[in-house]
């Protein structure tokens, strides 16, 4: 048996927050990415769609990538953190 109780739904706390955080990168990304794609192709100019799927893949794909990034670290972190505070500690006597 272990000293610890078992784990609940509490443990679970900030969850809500690093996705938060997450889909606020990916936006802050998908907008840069948005500006940066407009200002090279510029679709308004050309007379096929083919710039605006670029632009709509460009902006999709780099949420995507700045979302996913953001929560693999932030849950790595939140992993690190858990464990650490699951190892009991040895006391000098």
């Amino acid at each position: 048996m272990t000293d610890f109780p078992p784990p609940d739904l509490r443990d679970h706390a900030g969850r809500l927050r690093r996705l938060a955080v997450a889909t606020a990168v990916g936006l802050v990304a998908g907008y840069f990415a948005c500006i940066t794609s407009v200002d090279v192709t510029h679709p308004g100019d050309q007379v096929t769609d083919g710039a605006f799927r670029f632009v709509a893949f460009v902006t999709g794909l780099s949420f995507m990538a700045g979302f996913a990034l953001t929560i693999g670290v932030l849950n790595w972190r939140a992993r690190r953190r858990d464990d650490q505070a699951r190892v009991p500690r040895a006391k000098l006597r």
